[in-house]
């Protein structure tokens, strides 16, 4: 069953029942579940992954199953994106099932975004699938079935934020429609997460922030001609993108990661072939086979390094002190420009007035790298 919500999105009622004094919930809230000792007393991170599930989402989710600080991954949540949400699910799938983990719930999201039509292209080496065009795929029905729920992401994410109230980072690598419509129909869904981390849009500064000048050379038509660039998750979703903004920070830490501090830390190619590939694993191989391509376009494209956005945001939602630089900041999302369609604009806020929505500039490149490397071991 495709799960994009429209005009019924608001259109859900309670639970019948004869008993006037009976506490009632709406399909999408249950009653909230006591937090184990073991979570109340750990530090570790519990996390809802959201995702277009691409090659740079499977660097993620490696990152992620591997990382010391994770106590444990509540759900990862399909979305259309790169590729349709149908595929999404499949790899995600495929990814856990490399892993040998059957522990991860998967859910199917979104099949669409908010407004406008689904753009139906392809980044220049994620091909068909996403993952580069694995050769001699198999998926795997059984462990299909095993993982992958019946229940939809955004239901799935309302009412595990209700029984886990202050605990989940979520952490959003695709477009951003299913963060859209659980607070649309939740409007307490972003005050019940802990924080959240988005990897996502391109930014104009509006007030002194000088980092609007960095140059990028990702996702464009043609690399070399800058003002091009495109950040694709917040272009796929503008009014998403816009709605979350809007809501998240006011209630949940929220960060984002732009296309522009990727680009600024870029992992250079000595180290991704001759260290993080060298490992004779089963992990390592699938990194080495779903990356190739990207490898070989940034290098034809005169970039200084391997750009990896996913797996950066898991970083950062993991160990916070892989941020060198943030900065405090107000934002809107264009929805008016076409050639501007999607982007951020940015200015500074006060830092004597307290604000939640925070702009990662720099990062600890080899903390990065140590992840890199821990996931593929």
């Amino acid at each position: 069953m495709g799960c994009h919500y429209s005009k019924k999105i608001f259109r859900y009622h309670n639970v019948a029942s004869n008993d006037v004094n009976a506490t009632r919930y709406s399909r999408y809230r249950h009653p909230k579940e006591e937090l184990l000792p073991s979570m109340l007393k750990s530090d570790k991170k519990w996390l809802i992954i959201d995702t277009d599930a691409e090659i740079d989402s499977a660097l993620a989710i490696l990152l992620a199953l591997q990382h010391e600080a994770v106590g444990k991954i509540l759900a990862i949540t399909c979305v259309d994106g790169i590729v349709t949400v149908d595929q999404a699910v499949k790899n995600v799938v495929y990814i856990l099932n490399i892993c040998d983990c059957e522990t991860v719930p998967i859910y199917k999201g979104s099949d669409q975004p908010l407004v406008s039509t689904r753009l139906v292209n392809e980044t220049p080496y994620s091909g068909k699938d996403g993952l580069g065009d694995i050769r001699d795929r198999f998926d795997s029905g059984l462990f299909y079935s095993k993982v992958v729920k019946p229940e939809n992401a955004i239901e799935t994410m309302i009412s595990l934020a209700e029984r886990y109230e202050g605990k989940i980072s979520m952490v959003a690598l695709g477009p951003l429609t299913n963060l859209a419509l659980a607070c649309k129909i939740n409007r307490d869904f972003p005050k019940q997460l802990k924080d959240l981390t988005i990897l996502g849009g391109r930014y104009h500064s509006a007030n002194l922030i000088q980092i609007s000048c960095v140059k990028t050379i990702l996702q464009s038509s043609d690399l070399e001609d800058t003002t091009n660039f495109k950040e694709l998750n917040f272009i796929r979703d503008p009014e998403a993108a816009h709605i979350v903004l809007k809501e998240y920070p006011v209630m949940c830490p929220t960060r984002i990661i732009a296309g522009e501090a990727i680009i600024d830390h870029p992992i250079n190619f000595q180290w991704t072939d001759d260290v993080w590939l060298k490992n004779d694993t089963k992990k390592s191989g699938f990194v080495e086979e779903i990356v190739s391509k990207a490898l070989q376009f940034y290098r034809q494209k005169g970039a200084n390094g391997y750009f990896v956005f996913d797996p950066t945001a898991i970083a950062i939602a993991l160990d916070p002190n892989i941020v060198i630089e943030d900065t405090q900041i107000e934002t809107e999302v264009n929805l008016k420009h076409s050639e501007c369609r999607g982007h951020l604009e940015i200015k500074l806020r006060d830092p004597s007035i307290d604000g939640n929505l925070f702009l990662i500039q720099k990062i600890n490149i080899d903390i990065l790298k140590e992840m890199l490397w821990n996931a593929v071991k």
